[in-house]
């Protein structure tokens, strides 16, 4: 008899940790993010159509507050407004940037680009080189990494030869 009561509340006491870590799983799910450990993008230099860094800022949020242009109404009457063509025939690995009209974009073959936001046309090209390694597949890789504005500048990471 004592068996069956100590294991009923080995049971019982298991259900309790059970559901106290679900509730604290669930806690830390549901609960509101705050970023007050990561540094703030720029504010007082991003423009409502500016988007500095990969998912808009430090927080990685995806979500610009001051943007106006885009909604759910006008969405099915957006048009494509101008293609460019980057780099080799390899694929572009990294998500672009727009900050100040200008798209900044990084491709395989190691140039980092700024083009007119506007218009597509390249405003410069700079050549950050290739990393190649045998390790990986393909060998030879250049920019995979999203371009970040900063009030500091630009930054991004390119290859090493």
């Amino acid at each position: 008899m004592r068996f069956l009561a100590r294991r009923n509340t080995l049971v019982m006491a298991l259900g309790v940790l059970i559901l106290l870590a679900l509730l604290a799983l669930g806690y830390t799910l549901l609960a509101p993010r705050t970023t007050t450990n990561s540094p703030p993008a720029p504010q007082s230099n991003i423009a409502p159509n500016d988007w500095p860094a990969y998912m808009y800022d430090m927080a990685r949020s995806g979500f610009n507050s001051q943007e106006t242009h885009l909604s759910p109404d006008n969405a099915p009457a957006l048009h494509l407004l101008w293609k460019q063509a980057l780099g080799t025939s390899l694929p572009l690995a990294a998500q672009p940037i727009v900050f100040s009209n200008t798209l900044y974009m990084g491709s395989w073959d190691g140039q980092l680009y700024a083009l007119n936001a506007a218009d597509g046309s390249t405003l410069w090209k700079k050549d950050l080189g290739t990393t190649t390694s045998k390790l990986c597949s393909p060998q030879t890789a250049g920019i995979t990494s999203a371009p970040q504005v900063t009030a500091n500048g630009l930054y991004i990471g390119g290859g090493d030869d």
